[in-house]
């Protein structure tokens, strides 16, 4: 799995002040803002735009618990407060990176290097080509698209009278 930065590193008991308040279940958390910020940036890179962008923290937090919860073991809270620096904050709790990575490819997200090379040079590639040429692949895709539902509706068409044809057949 690429390392983007996004999911953090495990904190142990010895690397915080607070042992007394270390969970083992959270060493891996992330301010939520944090998280929110390095997702938008991980898109921004890529010039993709989120559906959540600028919405609320919510709507962030239903799409990946729709796409991920069903993955979660027993007790397992991906948002909640968890102690940070002596304070209780909202938090994203992640698993370790094994469990990370199998729900990554149940989700049917998960990307490698060589996936995520060849997106990166198809929209390099794009991002090069002037308005031009972008407007006549799209004329060009919409033109495929209409002849193809035409042949769709001229093989239900065929379909229909070979059934029409069967049944006439049928009755004589």
């Amino acid at each position: 799995m690429v390392d983007n930065g996004l999911v953090p590193a495990p904190v142990s008991a010895d690397d915080t002040a607070y042992t007394r308040n270390f969970k083992p279940q959270e060493a891996r958390k992330m301010l939520r803002s944090d998280f929110y910020a390095k997702c938008l940036m991980f898109c921004e890179e890529r010039r993709l735009k989120p559906s959540w962008k600028g919405k609320s923290m919510i709507v962030f937090e239903t799409i990946i618990l729709d796409k991920f919860q069903k993955f979660f073991g027993t007790g397992f809270t991906m948002f909640k407060q968890a102690r940070v620096e002596g304070k209780s904050l909202p938090c994203v709790i992640f698993p370790d990176p094994d469990a990370l990575y199998d729900w990554l490819e149940r989700a049917k997200v998960l990307q490698t290097e060589d996936e995520l090379e060849t997106e990166l040079e198809t929209q390099q590639s794009l991002d090069s080509m002037d308005l031009d040429e972008l407007i006549k692949i799209q004329e060009d895709t919409e033109k495929l698209e209409q002849d193809n539902a035409m042949k769709r509706k001229q093989l239900l068409e065929m379909d229909q009278i070979q059934v029409e044809s069967q049944s006439d057949d049928s009755m004589e």
